[in-house]
């Protein structure tokens, strides 16, 4: 997420990484969803470095929603929390539970995810 990169829609999507990125932009192709900009954090360790360069770039305060994915290596619970602290550093409102929305704007939903273990 570059400081510098203009964003273009009013849906944002926060990744991890390439993986994640791939697969929701070939998951939203398949569906004909075509107004969500997909960005990468770089990893689950650089979402809280990542986040304030997405908050600073230009076009953020159009952002209606903003919706954030990470992998919940140990436990969502913790992982949900670590979230919900990066968004308020930024003076966003986190939701109250994971996998729902905030009543704010930008709504904001985060949905920690537990790795498959082979």
């Amino acid at each position: 997420m570059p400081d510098l990169e203009s964003i273009r829609q009013k849906k944002v999507l926060i990744v991890e990484g390439r993986d994640e990125n791939n697969f929701f932009d070939a998951l939203m192709k398949h569906m004909g969803v075509t107004d969500v900009e997909i960005r990468e954090a770089g990893g689950k360790d650089q979402f809280k470095d990542k986040l304030p360069a997405l908050v600073r770039a230009r076009g953020f305060s159009y952002v209606k929603v903003l919706a954030v994915i990470r992998d919940a290596d140990e436990d969502a619970c913790t992982t949900f929390e670590s979230v919900k602290d990066t968004l308020r550093k930024q003076g966003l409102k986190p939701p109250q539970q994971m996998n729902q929305f905030s009543k704010s704007s930008p709504m904001v939903v985060s949905s920690p995810r537990k790795k498959e273990t082979p």
